[in-house]
């Protein structure tokens, strides 16, 4: 078990929805947010300007990793700052990344 904002969580999350997800390094230019698989990491190009957005700490130009993307269209859950964060699909589409080595 991992700690992480005062919350266990399993140290193997469970298995998640994979299925087209953008390869960063196969895609050339920025992909939405949205489109990241687990495990990739990538860094915020574009952004709305959203003060909820700013508190959780995602600005333009942070680094972050993409650790699930929930099925039926559920939050993409993303590491920043070594916090987990979960956005809504609709939210995580308007976010445009880059990949990052």
């Amino acid at each position: 078990m991992a700690q992480v904002n005062d919350a266990l969580i399993p140290a193997a999350a469970p298995a998640e929805f994979t299925g087209n997800c953008a390869r960063i390094g196969q895609v050339s230019g920025e992909v939405s947010l949205d489109t990241l698989c687990a495990g990739q990491r990538a860094r915020v190009q574009q952004m709305p300007q959203d003060s909820l957005l700013h508190c959780l700490g995602l600005r333009q130009g942070r680094s972050l990793r993409m650790i699930a993307r929930q099925r039926f269209g559920g939050p993409v859950v993303v590491e920043l700052d070594g916090r987990c964060v979960a956005l809504g699909r609709s939210i995580a589409r308007t976010i445009s990344v880059t990949g990052t080595m």
